[in-house]
């Protein structure tokens, strides 16, 4: 693969030189890495294309046409002395990386005279700076509910529970924390009652005391005298042990005696526990101390931010505020373990297990509030950072949108009355040059409601005609033609990757609805969008039997308050009548989420129909 640059241009910034790599015959994938070079969404931009011109492969090739694609969507521009402008539809130059968050590649296709002469490359992975007024409300509030309704993306049904009697399942650090705060507060308003009723056992001991306490004379005591003759003292009023002419009485012996004491087994437990507290919650210190080190952002700027910080700052800070809250816990428990020691003295032990259920911890209430608090810590002990770490994995808008559809499409789905029975993470095998990729998170989804099955796909792979079908989808590519500009996203390869595929079964039925997203306006899915995805999803798309496709649905984020559900056959007297089904749905967390569930609880009547 061979790499030369352009040279971005912007309007109040030095410009700058960014590899671009040719595709020949294979794709690059990303590397995942954070670029170091950057883009500035709020400003206009040129690029300079003169180094690929003089070092093209085709010689004095005229060129017939241009097109660039940012993050594989198609952006209006001209060429004109090896510069590209872009400008919108009023003649106004463009801002290119406008409202785009996360990480953008550039994409470059150069059509020369001969048609059978195409030059396609694309640059490095650029950071997107956004200015720090950048509102982001919008962000938010899909960061928020997809972090709210993930549990369905990261979890195998199968999976859930994690021990025979159903209770020790996966919770969220934020809930063990809060466990532990709950704890703490117990051990201290409780510390007055241990200390001054605990439960205690009557116990017998020996030991050495005066001899005048002596109550039972036992032949130990004897024994024990005789081999430490050293406690007999002469006794000369002629009583005693006599010993040649003298007498003698012991000063101190051996004795039995009862003592009262509080080193008991529930005693022991509620010392030993706030060890095991402590050793649990510097375990949750470093897991989140970890993933921190895994997220480096160290970029800073008077006016500028990294835009990916925007998708990751909720939860960032939130781990970033526990890890410093963390410690000021431990410091609290090492407190009340020193005041419990004097209080209350009684044997710790490593806690490795739950205690078990006394008389006392039964009985006795305030004994009983900490077996209850204490069997909860064991029962919550399997936490995860599994929603965090997805979290801070989501590093471009495009990305969070769909999975934020995505987490709706199940919610809806539930909300149609279908139980969810069964997720999974479907690998799909793609060959090596592709730059597809298998998704992070279950990509399955199966749900059932009276002899009804939905199946929900998440980033499927349909394959053509000729290939065998994969994870039960029965559609197919049905022809080898491919939209224009389609290599730009690797759909010259047998494959078509919509976003989601929703399949319907009812007895032998099978229908399907295809949905894209994209973080677009209205117009520019209509300009862009629409075309492409028509000729893929419903003139190159067919059932492999009996299977039909129901409609195509593009769903888009860029909404306004005059947006609605809208079907492209707009010249039609009867819209509904023309199948299969063709609408642009516009979906925004703050923007009339009844009216938005309607629309999607639409496509799901519209394949039960």
């Amino acid at each position: 693969m061979s790499k030369d640059t352009i040279i971005l241009i912007p309007e109040f910034k030095p410009q700058k030189k960014v590899g671009v790599y040719r595709l020949d015959d294979s794709q690059r994938k990303k590397s995942g890495l954070i670029p170091n070079k950057v883009v500035y969404e709020d400003m206009k931009y040129q690029i300079d294309i003169s180094c690929l011109l003089q070092n093209n492969i085709n010689g004095q090739n005229d060129i017939s046409g241009i097109e660039v694609f940012i993050n594989e969507e198609k952006i209006p521009c001209l060429l004109k002395d090896n510069f590209i402008f872009f400008i919108n539809s009023l003649g106004y130059e463009n801002h290119i990386f406008k409202d785009i968050i996360g990480f953008v590649e550039i994409s470059i296709v150069i059509y020369y005279s001969s048609d059978e002469i195409i030059e396609q490359w694309i640059s490095e992975p650029l950071s997107v700076l956004v200015p720090k007024t950048y509102d982001y409300d919008q962000i938010n509030r899909m960061v928020d509910y997809v972090y709210n309704n993930q549990s369905d993306l990261l979890i195998n049904t199968h999976n859930r529970n994690y021990n025979k009697d159903n209770k020790g399942i996966y919770i969220d650090y934020s809930d063990k924390l809060s466990i532990a705060k709950n704890i703490l507060k117990l051990y201290k308003n409780q510390f007055g009652f241990f200390k001054a009723n605990a439960r205690f056992k009557v116990e017998p001991i020996e030991l050495i005391d005066d001899a005048k306490k002596v109550q039972i004379l036992t032949g130990k005591s004897i024994q024990n005298m005789l081999e430490h003759p050293g406690v007999l003292r002469e006794n000369f009023q002629m009583q005693g042990i006599n010993i040649g002419s003298k007498y003698y009485l012991p000063e101190k012996l051996l004795m039995r005696k009862n003592v009262y004491t509080v080193d008991i087994y529930e005693n022991q437990v509620i010392i030993s526990f706030i060890r095991k507290i402590i050793m649990d919650l510097n375990q949750l210190q470093e897991d989140i101390e970890n993933l921190l080190i895994e997220s480096p952002w160290t970029f800073s700027s008077d006016r500028y931010i990294p835009s990916s910080l925007l998708l990751i700052e909720k939860t960032y800070s939130k781990l970033k505020s526990a890890a410093e809250e963390i410690p000021v816990l431990v410091s609290e428990y090492e407190k009340i373990y020193a005041l419990y020691q004097k209080g209350l003295p009684a044997t710790n032990y490593t806690m490795l297990q739950k205690p078990r259920p006394s008389a006392i911890f039964l009985s006795v209430p305030q004994y009983h509030e900490f077996y209850r608090q204490i069997i909860q810590w064991f029962d919550s002990e399997i936490y995860n950072l599994k929603k965090e770490s997805f979290m801070l994995s989501i590093d471009d808008l495009p990305e969070l949108y769909e999975l934020y559809i995505l987490s709706k499409l199940i919610d809806v789905t539930k909300e149609k009355g279908f139980s969810l029975i069964g997720q999974n993470k479907f690998s799909y095998h793609i060959m090596d040059n592709s730059r597809y990729c298998n998704t992070y998170c279950n990509n399955t989804f199966i749900f059932e409601s009276r002899g009804e099955t939905i199946v929900l796909y998440y980033q499927p792979v349909i394959f053509d005609g000729l290939n065998n079908q994969a994870n039960g989808i029965g559609l197919c590519r049905n022809t080898s033609l491919t939209w224009e500009g389609d290599y730009i996203v690797g759909n010259q390869l047998k494959y078509y990757t919509p976003d989601y595929l929703i399949k319907y079964i009812h007895g032998t039925e099978e229908k399907y609805a295809v949905l894209d997203a994209k973080y677009s306006s209205h117009n520019s899915v209509n300009r862009y969008q629409v075309p492409p995805l028509a000729f893929k999803y419903i003139t190159s798309l067919s059932g492999r039997i009996r299977e039909s496709i129901v409609g195509l649905y593009i769903i888009y984020g860029k909404v306004n308050d005059n947006n609605r559900k809208e079907s492209i056959y707009d010249r039609s007297l009867n819209k509904q009548s023309i199948k299969p089904h063709f609408y642009t749905i516009p979906i925004a967390e703050n923007k009339n989420p009844d009216v938005h569930f309607q629309y999607l609880a639409g496509i799901i009547d519209d394949l039960r129909k």
